[in-house]
């Protein structure tokens, strides 16, 4: 986790990784399970993360609780080629 520049209110998460070997034992789910646990520690209202809908953590994240949102888009202007 980390916290939002913006406000200390939001926090980030990045990658919730399980070797390949350990994987469908709830070790990714525990782990999510404790950094929810240590943002409300921490004090905060919200917790951001991403992953592709058909990567297994998409159905983890719902089940705890998380909303889809609508994807980022990107928007670029080439100045000079």
């Amino acid at each position: 986790l980390w916290v939002s520049k913006a406000t200390s209110e939001k926090l980030f998460t990045g990658l919730t990784g399980v070797k390949r070997s350990h994987r469908r034992r709830g070790i990714a789910r525990t782990l999510k399970l404790r950094a929810i646990e240590h943002a409300q520690d921490l004090g905060a209202k919200v917790i951001i993360t991403d992953n592709e809908e058909n990567n297994p953590m998409y159905q983890i994240n719902l089940e705890l609780g998380f909303e889809p949102r609508p994807a980022w888009l990107e928007y670029r202007k080439v100045l000079r080629e």
